[in-house]
């Protein structure tokens, strides 16, 4: 005779019951979401402008390493010349021949033989150093811009009617006011061999018109696209000596009579 032994009763409700209760905590309430998200949000709070400085902090330290580069050409051209180019990289062309002038299709810059950095010796034939990291220029080395004005504090006012390649950091830049705000559509000459339009004794020495300026005092070139693009209150500048530094822009950037700043009275 088969028998089943039976378990009893309430020990399998009890086994049951607990079942129950395990699974029903096994989820997580609204309330336990809704402090997770919190604590995620409150994270990427922290977290996020964190990696945003430290991604700015690398392209800035990418744009001081290129304006290094382009110092140092500078030199080499310079004992190759005895005096100083026109501009860092090159006006437009529409063929390499004829300056670029409104109309047309302009060469892309890696194209045009008449760079200084690229025509003799050939101190550098990589036209992307030419690029700062924060410059949305998408790599596109044929768009151009022209009318860029002189910084306010030298002498020389007024717009260029040369073109640019907008991919250029160096020879132009958006225009930082004394806030530290881009002014909106302005962009500025940025490298220039004469600042005041006269000479004489009376006339500001650190100039790269001028065959023996002060290396320490005399400024190559600035970069404002950290401060216009990344808002950083950053500026990059580089020196005839060679030294690249980060500056913040009220000591660079024309404030009043008082202070006027600017290349002509930048003091590192």
């Amino acid at each position: 005779m088969l028998t089943h032994e039976l378990a009893p009763v309430g020990r399998m409700n009890q086994a049951d019951m607990k079942t129950r209760r395990i699974t029903a905590r096994s989820g997580f309430s609204l309330i336990e979401l809704l402090v997770v998200i919190a604590i995620i949000a409150i994270l990427a709070a922290i977290l996020f402008p964190t990696f945003n400085r430290a991604r700015e902090s690398a392209r800035q330290g990418t744009c001081l390493t290129q304006m290094h580069e382009i110092g140092q050409d500078l030199k080499l051209y310079f004992l190759d010349n005895q005096k100083y180019p026109p501009i860092l990289l090159c006006n437009p062309y529409v063929n390499n021949n004829t300056l670029y002038s409104g109309s047309g299709t302009p060469l892309s810059a890696g194209d045009v033989l008449n760079r200084p950095f690229a025509t003799g010796q050939k101190y550098n034939k990589d036209v992307s150093i030419f690029q700062c990291p924060d410059n949305a220029a998408n790599n596109n080395r044929a768009a151009v811009t022209n009318g860029a004005v002189y910084p306010p504090g030298v002498p020389l006012t007024g717009a260029s009617p040369a073109w640019y390649y907008t991919f250029d950091s160096y020879d132009t830049g958006p225009q930082i006011d004394k806030t530290g705000n881009a002014v909106a559509g302005v962009r500025e000459i940025h490298y220039a061999l004469d600042w005041t339009g006269t000479t004489g004794a009376a006339d500001a020495p650190n100039q790269l018109k001028y065959p023996n300026p002060d290396e320490n005092k005399t400024v190559v070139t600035w970069c404002s696209y950290h401060a216009s693009v990344a808002h950083s209150d950053q500026l990059m500048v580089l020196l005839l000596n060679g030294t690249t530094k980060a500056t913040h822009y009220s000591k660079f950037v024309y404030q009043d009579a008082t202070h006027p700043n600017g290349p002509l009275y930048f003091s590192p």
